[in-house]
């Protein structure tokens, strides 16, 4: 299934809003990179970037963009990256992502209102 990306800003919350789906080259990472860096831009604190990913869809992604997603993970204006999942395997495999990396900044979630409560504490 080809990539579906949407990349918003929220400006009432101050957070950015990702909507991912399908299967994921690097070159799909890269432009949801180039559309959340527009996004923080637009933030009160650009050095407080709050992400909330909607990953319910996502298929496979290849491993170049596996290492995409880690990098981004450990920027250091990235403050916490809420990150919807489609059950609980997928928030099994984020946090063992996360613990891996040490990108303790990010977690997975079942509904979207725990993760804007969590990105927003």
């Amino acid at each position: 299934m080809p990539a579906h990306i949407e990349v918003e800003f929220d400006e009432a919350r101050q957070i950015i809003r990702q909507r991912v789906g399908g299967e994921l080259e690097v070159e799909d990472f890269e432009r949801i990179d180039e559309l959340t860096r527009a996004c923080a831009a637009r933030l009160h604190n650009p050095g407080d970037v709050r992400i909330l990913v909607d990953a319910t869809g996502l298929g496979r992604s290849s491993a170049r963009a596996r290492r995409a997603m880690i990098a981004a993970l450990k920027r250091p204006t990235l403050t916490r990256m809420a990150v919807l999942t489609p059950g609980p395997i997928g928030r099994v495999i984020l946090r063992f992502l996360v613990v891996a990396t040490g990108a303790e900044r990010a977690r997975g979630f079942a509904s979207e209102d725990e993760a804007v409560t969590w990105l927003l504490s």
